[in-house]
C-alpha cells in the first residue's frame, strides 16, 4: 500500500510538471527586422563616415580625451555597420559577404580597443586592418570601384 502511495504521488507531480511545460507561453515571434537603407545608402550614410574618422585618428592621434572618445565612437558606429551589412536584403550572400562583413566588425573592434587604450600604434594597425577588409570586399563586389578612401 505504501508503495502504491509512492508511485502515485510520482506520478502525480510528473503529470503536474508535464502540465507546466505544455502551459507554457509560447515563443514570442521573431524581430521583424526592416532594411531601409541599400548597401549604398548605408556605406554613404555610416561605413565611410565611421571609418574616415578612424583612418584619420591613425594618421594623426588624437590630441584629448575628447577626441580619443571621438574615435571611438566611430568604431563603435563601424563593428556596428558590419552587422547592419548582414541584415536580410543587404547581404549578397550567406559565405563571402558574411565573412567580410564579420572580417569589418573584427578589424572595427581592434580600433575601438585602440582608442579606448589610447594607443596610437594598435590605432594605426587597426587602421591598416580595416582598409585590407575594405579594399578585399570591394574588389570582390564592387570590383569598377575597388578603390577605397585612403586612410
Amino acid at each position: 500500500m505504501l508503495r502504491a502511495m509512492k508511485a502515485l504521488l510520482v506520478l502525480c507531480a510528473a503529470a503536474t510538471c508535464v502540465a507546466c511545460v505544455e502551459k507554457a507561453p509560447p515563443a514570442p515571434p521573431p524581430i521583424p527586422f526592416k532594411s531601409v537603407a541599400t548597401v549604398k545608402q548605408l556605406m554613404n550614410a555610416l561605413t565611410v563616415p565611421t571609418s574616415t574618422v578612424v583612418f584619420a585618428a591613425a594618421g594623426e592621434a588624437p590630441k584629448d580625451d575628447a577626441g580619443w572618445v571621438d574615435v571611438e565612437r566611430n568604431a563603435l558606429a563601424l563593428v556596428e555597420s558590419g552587422n547592419l551589412l548582414m541584415l536580410p536584403g543587404r547581404a549578397k550572400d550567406d559565405k563571402e559577404w558574411r565573412q567580410q562583413s564579420v572580417a569589418l566588425m573584427e578589424a572595427a573592434t581592434l580600433a575601438v580597443s585602440a582608442a579606448e587604450a589610447k594607443n596610437a600604434s594598435k590605432l594605426s594597425e587597426a587602421s591598416d586592418a580595416i582598409y585590407a577588409v575594405c579594399e578585399s570586399c570591394h574588389q570582390h563586389f564592387k570590383p569598377a570601384a575597388a578603390t577605397v578612401p585612403t586612410p
